[in-house]
C-alpha cells in the first residue's frame, strides 16, 4: 500500500486501540500524587513504521542517530563533534511519535542542516495511553536524564545551550504539560525554555476519534484507495461512543489542560504555534483565546495535519539490499512517485515549515518581549539578517553565538509580514 494509506493505517489502530482501552480503564484508576493515572498500557508501534524504519536503514539514512541505552530517547548530536550552540527537545505525534526518527527525521535532521550542524536533538519515543499528564512527566524526566548524560560524554558546556521545546499534534500538547509543570520549578531542565507547536491537537476523546476519522477518511481518498471510508466511519463511531459511554477522558482534558497552562505560563514562557491552511485537527484557537499565544505569535503556514512529516528515500539507494521478494512488491504497488523515489508528503511545504522552525529558533527573545509588550512588535520588526559567513563574522566573531545574533531578524521579520496570523 502508499504510505499515504500507511499513515491512515496508522491512525485506524489508534482509534482501535482506544476503543480498546474501555474495558480496562473501567476496573479503575489509582493516584498518583495530586494526579489521576490511569493504568500504563503496553503498546507496539503500527507496522507500517516499522517497514519505513527499515526502508530507511537499508538506504543509509539516520545513521548518525544513536539511542540513551537508559530512557530510550534517540539523540541526533552536531556532525563532526561540533559543539552545539542549541538543543531541541522533540515529541511527535499520537503513533507517529512512537518511531520519530523513521516519521520525523527528515524534520529534525533538516532543522540540524539549517543550523549549520549546531543543533542537538533529543526525541522521545512515548507509549500511548489516556493520562497525559503521565505521559508527559515520564517525558520530561527521559529528555532531562538523556540531556544530562550527553553533556557529559560530549562534554558540552550546559550553561551557554540554548534549549526549545518543540511538538507535533499530541507532542505538542505533551509540551505545554511539560512546560507547566517546569515553570513551577527552577530546578528543572526546561525551566523557561522557548516551546513550538506544529499542529496542535488537544482534543478530547470522543472528539479526537471524530476528528481522526475524518482525517483518515481524507487521507484514504487523496491516495487513491484503501479501507473503505464506510469502514473507517464505522470504527470511530463505535470507539467514539464506547468511550462516550464509559465516561473516560484524557488526563488532563482540553479545558483543563489549557487553565492549568495559562495559570503559569501566560507572560512567562514564549510560545509559538504553526497552523497549517488544510489542518482541521489544529486546536491554537484555544491557546490564544487562553493568552497563552501573544498577538503575532502564530504563523499560518501551508500544509495539513501531517506537512511535518515528510519522507523521502531514493530507490536505488535501497534495491541492492531488499530481498527480491520485497522489492518487487514495493516498485509495484504505486509507491514510487513519479521521479522513482520512495516519497511521501509536499516538498514545498515541508521546507517553508522548516525555513519557518528555524526562523523561530533564532530569536526566541521576541516571543517573549511579545507576551510581555505586543505594542512593540513594529519595533521589532527588521530586514532579514545577512546569510553570508563574512557577514556573519562582521556581526561578532563566527561563533554560536554571534551566529545567532547575526541571524535573529529573520523570526522579527517575519513577524511583520502578512504570513502571519494577524491574530
Amino acid at each position: 500500500m502508499g504510505w499515504g494509506r500507511c499513515v491512515a493505517a496508522a491512525w485506524l489502530v489508534v482509534l482501535w486501540r482506544c476503543q480498546s482501552l474501555a474495558p480496562a480503564a473501567r476496573r479503575g484508576p489509582r493516584w498518583v500524587g495530586s494526579r489521576l493515572r490511569s493504568s500504563p498500557v503496553g503498546w507496539e508501534p503500527p507496522a507500517a513504521l516499522g517497514t519505513l524504519s527499515a526502508l530507511q536503514e537499508a538506504a543509509g539514512q539516520g545513521r548518525r542517530w544513536t539511542r540513551d541505552a537508559a530512557t530510550g530517547v534517540w539523540v541526533l548530536p552536531p556532525p563532526g563533534g561540533v559543539t552545539p550552540w542549541g538543543c531541541l527537545f522533540f515529541l511527535g505525534g499520537a503513533a507517529l511519535g512512537q518511531e520519530p526518527v523513521a516519521a520525523y527525521g527528515e524534520l529534525l535532521e533538516g532543522l540540524v542542516g539549517k543550523a549549520g550542524g549546531g543543533l542537538a536533538v533529543f526525541a522521545y519515543p512515548y507509549a500511548l495511553g489516556l493520562d497525559h499528564a503521565g505521559i508527559a512527566s515520564e517525558a520530561e524526566g527521559a529528555l532531562a536524564e538523556a540531556f544530562e548524560r550527553a553533556v557529559v560524554d560530549y562534554q558540552w558546556s550546559s550553561a551557554s545551550l540554548r534549549k526549545y521545546l518543540l511538538g507535533h499534534s499530541l507532542g505538542g500538547k505533551l509540551q505545554l504539560l511539560i512546560a507547566e509543570g517546569a515553570a513551577a520549578d527552577p530546578g528543572s531542565a526546561f525551566h523557561d525554555v522557548p516551546l513550538g507547536v506544529l499542529a496542535f491537537n488537544n482534543f478530547g476523546v470522543a472528539d479526537s476519534l471524530e476528528q481522526a476519522t475524518g482525517f483518515v477518511n481524507q487521507v484514504v481518498a487523496q491516495d487513491g484507495g484503501g479501507a473503505p471510508a464506510s469502514w473507517v466511519a464505522e470504527i470511530g463511531s463505535f470507539a467514539a461512543q464506547a468511550l462516550t459511554f464509559t465516561g473516560l477522558e484524557f488526563v488532563p482534558g482540553p479545558e483543563d489542560t489549557v487553565r492549568l497552562c495559562a495559570e503559569r505560563l501566560v507572560g512567562t514562557v514564549p510560545i509559538a504555534a504553526f497552523r497549517f491552511a488544510g489542518d482541521a485537527l489544529d486546536s491554537s484557537d484555544a491557546l490564544l483565546d487562553a493568552g497563552l499565544l501573544a498577538p503575532g505569535c502564530r504563523r499560518d503556514l501551508a500544509g495539513d495535519h501531517l506537512t511535518p512529516v515528510f519522507v523521502r528515500i531514493k530507490t536505488e539507494d535501497i534495491a541492492q539490499q531488499l530481498p527480491p521478494d520485497v522489492a518487487s512488491t514495493l516498485f509495484s504497488t504505486g509507491v514510487l512517485d513519479d521521479r522513482g523515489e520512495f516519497a511521501y508528503g509536499v516538498e514545498e511545504h515541508f521546507q517553508a515549515l522548516l525555513q519557518a522552525l528555524f526562523d523561530w529558533m533564532l530569536a526566541p527573545e521576541d516571543l517573549r518581549l511579545l507576551q510581555a509588550a505586543p505594542e512593540r512588535l513594529a519595533l521589532s520588526a527588521g530586514p532579514p539578517a545577512p546569510s553570508s559567513s563574512s557577514d556573519r563574522e562582521e556581526e561578532g566573531g563566527g561563533g554560536g553565538g554571534a551566529y545567532l545574533h547575526a541571524t535573529g531578524a529573520r523570526w522579527r521579520h517575519g513577524l511583520a509580514r502578512s504570513s502571519l496570523s494577524p491574530s
